[in-house]
């Protein structure tokens, strides 16, 4: 067995929570919040508890894609950038810039605040 623990923080919300990730071999075991971060203190939501699940899931996107029709094709990184670039463009010609909008995460940043 070769389980080792690797610190590392959230990715899922902007708040960007200390996290402490056991390891075995390439096999995520454990997630769970790092005692030791500054802001989280130990702290960790149950989505960021679950991102081994999310890492180690046979459906999950590690490229972008395409659809056409009912199929789905992968996209190199260019490519859809440079779709989406376009749509966004279109979009703010079309309607103007405030329809285009950005959400971030789901408010979890005050969960590590002491906010819960």
């Amino acid at each position: 067995m070769d389980t080792r623990e690797v610190t590392s923080f959230c990715r899922i919300c902007n708040a960007m929570c200390g996290i402490v990730v056991t390891v075995d071999a390439d096999t995520i075991v454990q997630v769970r919040g790092d005692t030791q971060h500054p802001l989280s203190r130990g702290y960790v939501c149950p989505k960021g508890r679950a991102l081994g699940a999310f890492h180690h899931d046979p459906r999950r996107l590690d490229a972008p894609m395409r659809r056409d029709g009912d199929d789905w094709h992968r996209q190199d990184w260019p490519e859809a950038i440079a779709d989406v670039s376009a749509a966004l463009r279109g979009i703010i010609d079309e309607s103007g810039p405030d329809a285009v909008a950005m959400y971030l995460a789901s408010g979890s940043a005050f969960d590590s605040n002491g906010r819960r």
